[in-house]
């Protein structure tokens, strides 16, 4: 059992109104992804991703709350079907009618089980199939498939259009590469569109700037992974993904709604895990877009995160790590109102407890927040175990506070609200136990 009340896990700052510091949103203590969303009455939405026991699949968990985040309802799965499959990151997403949307890739399907994958994050590494709920008044619908086939999708993004409509974009395998079993991401160069009109949806495919669909043979063009994007003001769709070109080197790709170029170049698999940690497109007050990521240690000497601007190839670099032993763990981007966008830095070292840090673009200024206040909160202590044989032995422990991924939103105002997974990590004696929760936060 955790108890951060007791801890100083949050600094002071975080701690507007006398509001609660930490609220714990989640229940067994096995939290991954997560996503917050502050609907238009004001009503608190989250999703995250939870697995009730060990052995158990991982499932959506919704939970809401309706007096600002100082309490939430005990969650519910939205997507334990029955099937014994576990589910990818989810996003909510409210559209221009008040309609709110939950959706997320289901692994496996209904023949063959898959109750988890390790290596699958917020970039879609691994196959599934996109399901959605829509929440109806208090209750949420029935479980639907947003797909044309069953476990052909992989990287995706939802966003609401200027006129209102939530549009759903992936990639997937062709009908060729699912037949032949070609299931691999670098096979999912076809990009579909889906646009959502409540429980009924209707599928368009994206051909510019992507390929036909290949009549004899796998794809002669590899397959989109780790997309992200959003509508502008005139309808027009600009999204970032990474494929390999020609010459088998990675691009970060970047379409801007007529065409499409890289961004960045590395060697392939010489970066971190971009499918945890893919880029990230966000536009400012300026309607310039930019795209955050984490550039390959092959081409840095320190961790770092950069924001460049495509129309001019601009670079800052917004997060730098540079001390010995430490390094980036994680990251996340999200969008705000009026041209507002902020990254969440998660960083530190092998055996020790690691910091959340806080970007935060506004108005031509960014501001610098720590998010996180676990400095001091390494601790060694050595506990006393009994033999068989009834001799005493001492086996030296070391607890860590891990913060992990965070969502940030923005209400009405602007103002900033996250939800963060933190667990408490004990590690000695070839063993490690770990205790994933969520817990919301104000920021301001």
């Amino acid at each position: 059992m955790v108890f951060l009340a007791s801890c100083k896990l949050f600094p002071d700052t975080l701690n507007p109104n006398n509001t609660p510091k930490e609220v714990l949103i989640s229940q067994f203590e096995k939290v991954g992804y997560s996503d917050l969303l502050i609907a238009k009455n004001g009503t608190y939405h989250a999703v995250f991703q939870e697995s009730p026991a060990n052995g158990k699949p991982i499932y959506i968990y919704y939970s809401q709350s309706s007096d600002k985040g100082k309490s939430w309802s005990k969650p519910i799965t939205l997507s334990d079907d029955g099937t014994g499959n576990g589910s990818g990151y989810a996003r909510i997403i409210e559209d221009g009618q008040g309609i709110i949307y939950a959706i997320w890739k289901r692994y496996g399907s209904s023949k063959v089980p898959q109750p988890d994958a390790s290596l699958d994050g917020p970039g879609g590494y691994v196959a599934g199939t996109l399901m959605y709920k829509v929440l109806q008044g208090n209750s949420w619908s029935s479980q639907k498939r947003l797909a044309d086939n069953d476990y052909t999708q992989f990287s995706w993004f939802a966003n609401v259009d200027p006129a209102g409509t939530l549009r759903v974009v992936w990639s997937q395998i062709s009908n060729l590469s699912s037949a032949t079993n070609w299931i691999n991401y670098w096979y999912a160069d076809w990009v579909r569109e889906a646009k959502m009109n409540g429980s009924n949806y209707s599928i368009t495919a994206l051909n510019n700037p992507l390929p036909a669909e290949y009549p004899t043979g796998p794809p002669k063009r590899a397959g989109y992974n780790n997309l992200d994007g959003y509508y502008d003001s005139n309808g027009k769709l600009h999204f970032v993904g990474e494929t390999l070109d020609d010459e088998g080197v990675q691009n970060v790709i970047y379409f801007n709604g007529t065409g499409a170029f890289s961004v960045y170049k590395y060697p392939k698999f010489s970066t971190n895990n971009t499918f945890m940690n893919p880029p990230r497109l966000v536009v400012d007050d300026n309607n310039r877009d930019h795209v955050v990521f984490q550039p390959s240690s092959s081409t840095v000497s320190t961790d770092q995160i950069w924001d460049i601007t495509p129309h001019n190839g601009q670079k800052k670099i917004i997060g730098e790590i540079a001390a010995k032993g430490a390094e980036i763990q994680g990251f996340q981007v999200s969008q705000g109102p009026g041209g507002k966008y902020g990254l969440v830095i998660q960083a530190g070292g092998l055996v020790e407890s690691n910091q959340t840090l806080g970007v935060f673009y506004s108005n031509g200024k960014f501001e610098n927040l720590n998010l996180s206040n676990n400095e001091a909160k390494d601790s060694f202590f050595t506990q006393e175990f009994q033999t068989i044989s009834g001799k005493s032995s001492y086996l030296s422990l070391l607890t860590l506070f891990l913060t992990d991924h965070t969502s940030v939103e923005y209400d009405n105002s602007g103002n900033r609200k996250i939800l963060m997974t933190i667990s408490e990590q004990s590690i000695g004696g070839g063993f490690r136990i770990s205790s994933p929760s969520l817990y919301f936060i104000n920021i301001d």
